[in-house]
């Protein structure tokens, strides 16, 4: 015996406007197909857009983004611009004190476009593996929730603590103009900013 297919609906109007099309599809002697009880035209349009879903390109990753998205300010920066994403030492540093290597110079082909294709240092080999499996496609902004969270943790350290007020805001500026960006690039339909 074959399954039986059904459908709920929240009101009576939408049940009896599906009951109609049914019945007009089999006085136009429409196939139905067996298994699910649909119309078969409604399944074929269904897999069609199944298979066109799965061809459009998939979405782009975070990480992958922000290294497309350094790479293209990168060549366009002032030097000095570059040599200060490049710097390392904060503002707290000491005259004199030896200057200290910053991650993102020894990652590889982490961030800074003068080090792609390079691996990165063993130290940091597992950090640089986790973040490019673990990062999120960019269209997930869309969502609510998650947007909500990117810029809650915008406003705090990595320690758990409040980060400073002008830090927020530089934090907030970048991110509007990653995002614009991504809208220019067709990655999110618009700034969820």
């Amino acid at each position: 015996m074959a399954e039986t297919s059904s459908a709920t609906f929240a009101t009576s109007a939408p049940a009896e406007s599906r009951r109609s099309e049914l019945r007009q599809a089999m006085r136009r002697g429409e196939a139905f197909e067996i298994a699910s009880g649909q119309l078969e035209s409604e399944v074929r349009a269904a897999e069609a857009a199944a298979a066109t879903a799965a061809e459009a390109k998939p979405s782009l990753r975070w990480f992958e983004f922000c290294r497309k998205y350094v790479a293209g300010r990168w060549c366009m920066s002032a030097a000095k611009t570059v040599r200060a994403w490049r710097r390392s030492r904060g503002r707290g540093a000491r005259r004199g004190e030896a200057r200290r290597e910053h991650p993102l110079e020894r990652s590889g082909g982490a961030i800074v476009p003068a080090n792609a294709g390079q691996e990165p240092p063993t130290e940091l080999k597992a950090a640089f593996e986790w973040l490019t499996k673990e990062d999120r496609p960019v269209a997930d902004l869309v969502d609510l929730h998650v947007f909500e969270d990117v810029l809650y943790r915008l406003s705090y350290r990595l320690d758990g603590t409040p980060a400073a007020g002008k830090t927020h805001q530089r934090r907030h500026r970048a991110l509007n103009t990653a995002l614009e960006h991504a809208v220019a690039a067709k990655e999110l339909p618009e700034n969820p900013l």
